[in-house]
């Protein structure tokens, strides 16, 4: 009769920590394989940027809200729909680390104080991958004729995401943002 083990190992980051419980993936059989089943899979994290854009608020504002102008430049976006008028529907394809997944999101953009601010909310659900939801605030100032963009996001994954770690999804979730305002600051959008 095959003995059963239970261990608890510990994984850290910056911001969150995260228990799991590794037990035999078969314990009727004399496999020697072992499974990672995370017991806290909830991770927040705390996102920030500044991009300067050489281009007047009142243009980068209009372009916010432009779903042609989001659809090309987020990254993996494979779809965007306007649901309503500060209301937006999405697929998005994500890499992160070992874990790639389709998320279906939804997001909604409140607190407006056109040209300068507004507070967005979203929410996605990548089936067995995880999921991510989050609130960000972003902020336009004028420089010139330049605009400085500045944004400050909270979000929590959970899933398999999460069993990553937060300084991988932290640094990924940077990754994208950078890409995203690449994009956005060039022709292509």
């Amino acid at each position: 009769m095959p003995q059963h083990f239970w261990r608890t190992r510990t994984f850290r980051s910056d911001t969150a920590r995260s228990d799991a419980a590794i037990y035999p993936l078969n314990h009727h059989h004399r496999t020697q394989g072992f499974v990672v089943c995370a017991a806290k899979s909830d991770i927040p994290m705390e996102i920030t940027g500044e991009y300067r854009l050489e281009e007047p608020r009142d243009n980068v504002w209009a372009r916010l809200f432009d779903p042609d102008v989001l659809r090309r430049c987020i990254p993996g976006c494979k779809e965007l729909t306007q649901t309503a008028e500060n209301s937006f529907d999405a697929k998005v394809v994500l890499k992160i680390g070992p874990v790639s997944a389709t998320f279906a999101a939804t997001v909604e953009i409140i607190d407006i104080e056109a040209p300068e601010s507004c507070r967005i909310i979203g929410k996605g659900n990548g089936g067995i991958a995880g999921f991510a939801k989050g609130d960000c605030v972003v902020r336009l100032g004028q420089d010139g004729d330049a605009t400085i963009l500045t944004y400050r996001a909270d979000a929590d994954i959970g899933g398999k995401i999460a069993a990553l770690g937060g300084r991988l999804v932290q640094a990924t979730s940077k990754k994208l943002a950078d890409q995203f305002f690449v994009s956005f600051s060039s022709s292509t959008c």
